[in-house]
């Protein structure tokens, strides 16, 4: 993938010389993009891929990015080489490593990229920058020799536009495609999340409309410079199939270059998705009792971390930019998902029915006292709502009136 990507940068873009690499960040071509299209309600938002209005070239080209001039090599000496000495005997060349060297180059260059973060463009529509820049350094395959960096761009409108760039030690390039990838918490019904793969192979874009919890996930990758989108599943967000889990990315503030001055893989948390298996063997519907016209079931009543209730959901956290992850959430998990037909939050009106695998007891008095326990509750359907946004446990509902029954 990095050699055919490489390739093509080199194709387009020629060889830039080292010397012009800073002077050039902020210039690039200019292209015209249909930005009033681009903006038109949440079409391109949607599909999560927004074309770039002027991509941000370092040197001379559409994609390649001339890597920073290095040391000249002294008479003798081998620039791929470094020399030691022991004991008083004559210098000793030794070979270093490629992959070492690889690694080395492509720090250099993301080094470079970051510290000038605010001179890219990352939207082909007006968007008031925060001033706040993250990025990441993510291996977008398994098999590749150097990572990937992320960059990524807040937004005064809820969202964060992210670019990505590739270097290929095949080309020594820069692979910089032409479009940003967008996550997206404002509001309106729908929120769009950017995670890592579980199987290493690519990004996975998670969008979901808040209230129904319709969920759609794409395989984002990258091949001959541009972006690539495969969708792998539509539907409800509590039917997403087991083997679609995924791994958060580990973001870093641009003011924090730890990452880039000595990067090793950050083995981040793999979160499966799915609808949780039933944890209990007593309890089976037959056996529920009654509560008047109250839904019966049975399920554990705790508090979760925000990690755990990512695992719950089966999604990533749609506000993550804007989510505080010490937060706690007091829920109640059902043994097994069942059926309930309850109260429309967005718009209030009918009762919708739908399945729920958690319920939000966050409002609920005097339930602090049961944290931890399994037990049988029964809920009012008249005063359980499902959400109206994209608040995490994302897509399950929340009720104030709980019974434990004994």
């Amino acid at each position: 993938m990095l050699a055919s990507a490489g390739q093509a940068g080199a194709a387009g873009a020629g060889t830039a010389s080292a010397t012009g690499a800073g002077a050039a960040s902020k210039g690039g071509t200019e292209a015209a993009v249909g930005a009033k299209a681009a903006a038109s309600g949440l079409g391109a938002a949607k599909l999560g891929l927004i074309a770039v209005a002027a991509v941000a070239v370092i040197g001379a080209g559409v994609y390649g990015v001339s890597r920073l001039s290095q040391p000249t090599a002294g008479p003798g000496e081998n620039s791929n080489s470094s020399v030691s000495v022991s004991d008083g005997s004559a210098p000793v060349q030794t070979e270093e490593d490629p992959a070492d060297q690889a690694l080395e180059q492509a720090l250099e260059q993301y080094r470079l990229i970051v510290s000038q973060a605010d001179s890219y463009s990352y939207s082909p529509y007006p968007v008031t920058p925060t001033g706040s820049y993250r990025y990441a350094l993510v291996q977008l395959e398994t098999d590749d020799p150097v990572p990937t960096l992320l960059l990524s761009q807040e937004g005064d409108d809820y969202s964060d536009r992210v670019r990505l760039f590739q270097y290929d030690p095949d080309t020594d390039q820069v692979i910089q495609p032409e479009e940003s990838l967008e996550e997206y918490s404002g509001g309106g019904g729908y929120a769009s999340g950017l995670s890592l793969q579980g199987d290493g192979m690519g990004l996975r874009l998670t969008e979901i409309s808040g209230g129904t919890g319709s969920t759609d996930i794409t395989r984002i990758t990258l091949s001959n410079g541009s972006l690539v989108r495969e969708k792998q599943w539509s539907g409800r967000m509590d039917a997403i199939p087991q083997e679609l889990s995924f791994i958060d990315i580990p973001w870093h503030d641009i003011a924090d270059t730890a990452a880039l001055d000595s990067w090793t893989p950050e083995n981040g948390t793999t979160q499966p998705d799915g609808s949780s298996d039933s944890s209990a063997d007593n309890g089976t519907e037959g056996e529920l009792p009654t509560d008047g016209d109250r839904i019966v079931f049975t399920g554990t009543i705790d508090t979760y971390s925000y990690e755990e209730v990512i695992a719950l959901q089966g999604c990533p956290d749609p506000n993550a930019p804007w989510s505080d992850p010490s937060q706690t959430f007091h829920l109640i998990v059902l043994d097994t998902p069942q059926e309930m037909e309850l109260q429309s939050g967005d718009p209030v009106g009918a009762p919708r029915s739908d399945t729920v695998r958690v319920i939000s007891v966050a409002y609920a008095e005097g339930l602090e006292q049961y944290d931890g326990q399994h037990l049988t509750f029964s809920i009012d359907p008249e005063a359980t709502y499902w959400p109206s946004d994209t608040s995490m446990p994302v897509g399950q509902p929340g009720t104030r009136d709980i019974h434990i029954l004994e």
